[in-house]
């Protein structure tokens, strides 16, 4: 059977916990595949532990069609209703709402996405959190994301260190977590405490996979908290330009500024940057394909996700190596897979 693709309304829920992929494999194995998977448009609306479970359990995945005509609406009621989360953890599911290009002409913001209000509405949550959720989404690392969608954290507590730099967010949530902090401002505090100090944390240095640095990415890898501080230094610009043209005289700014999602102003040429360095920020240790069994694929200079590097920077979901490559690089690598 050909790889399915993932339906981009499936993806506003992020994969819940609980048994992990090998129990869920297992229990389809020894009971069958009790509900089946979801397709829409030839791709996957809702099931993707189940599909991807059954493939684990060597058993052939059932399916049925969506014909209704609300998808949008139906993957919300499958997941609010096996899923219980809390306000921060449904405004981020909002935010995440807002950004489909989907909706009646009455909920369609200007460019061209279900509008703030109309999402807040859908998740019964309010739009200043739809708006928190939206900041950290752009700006915060994927260690306090998760926090956020796995109830861990309140999604004001995250967008108020989203932009701080990212040694300091993954090390208040850390913090957070293991109870050595209340709240991730709190954390956030005292790692930098800890930094103007001087104190290192002794924990091993992993990628964002949690695969420890290999010896031929480290030079590569040591370059990230440059590209923090650039980033950082950019979107305090950002702020600046944004702050500027509220001012007298802004009509002289108007030909180099864009409407943000808040309705402030943001330049385009700093925001394309601040993408840029983002995408080319080393963030995998190795390259999935290295491990690939794929007949004929050479992993060499013609790699077309790491160009012969061996290690990979954020590059986009877009050009993601598929799931399965990934999990078997982790596991290459001493890293155990839970599920997805």
């Amino acid at each position: 059977m050909a790889k399915l693709e993932i339906h981009p309304y499936a993806e506003i829920f992020p994969i819940h916990g609980g048994e992990s992929l090998d129990e869920l494999a297992n229990d389809i194995k020894a009971n069958g595949q009790l509900s089946p998977i979801a397709l829409y448009a030839d791709k996957v609306l809702d099931g993707r532990r189940r599909l991807a479970a059954c493939e684990k359990a060597g058993v052939a995945p059932s399916f049925r069609q969506y014909l209704g005509r609300d998808p949008l609406g139906f993957v919300l009621s499958q997941n609010l209703h096996r899923r219980h989360l809390d306000e921060s953890e449904r405004a981020m599911v909002a935010a995440r709402v807002a950004n489909l290009k989907v909706g009646k002409p009455a909920d369609i913001a200007p460019n061209g996405a279900i509008s703030q209000e109309r999402a807040a509405e859908m998740l019964n949550v309010s739009r200043r959190n739809v708006q928190r959720a939206t900041k950290v989404q752009a700006d915060a690392t994927p260690e306090v994301i998760a926090a956020v969608d796995k109830g861990q954290a309140a999604v004001s507590d995250a967008a108020a260190i989203a932009d701080k730099l990212p040694a300091v967010q993954k090390a208040a949530v850390k913090a957070k977590i293991n109870g050595k902090a209340k709240t991730l401002k709190e954390g956030a505090a005292q790692a930098e405490a800890a930094e103007d100090k001087g104190e290192v944390d002794d924990a091993p240095w992993v990628d964002d996979w949690g695969i420890p640095i290999t010896a031929s990415a480290a030079e590569a890898f040591k370059a990230q908290d440059a590209f923090d501080e650039l980033i950082a230094y950019l979107r305090a610009g950002q702020k600046m330009f944004k702050a500027l043209a509220t001012l007298p005289g802004a009509i002289y700014l108007s030909n180099f500024w864009q409407e943000g999602r808040d309705g402030g102003f943001t330049h385009p040429g700093l925001q394309a940057v601040i993408h840029n360095l983002q995408d080319a920020k080393p963030r995998y240790t190795v390259c999935p394909y290295a491990y690939s069994q794929v007949k004929g694929y050479v992993h060499d200079k013609k790699c077309n996700t790491c160009h012969g590097l061996g290690w990979m920077a954020t590059i986009g979901k877009s050009f993601m190596p598929p799931e399965g490559l990934i999990n078997a690089a982790k596991k290459a690598n001493g890293v155990e897979v839970l599920g997805f």
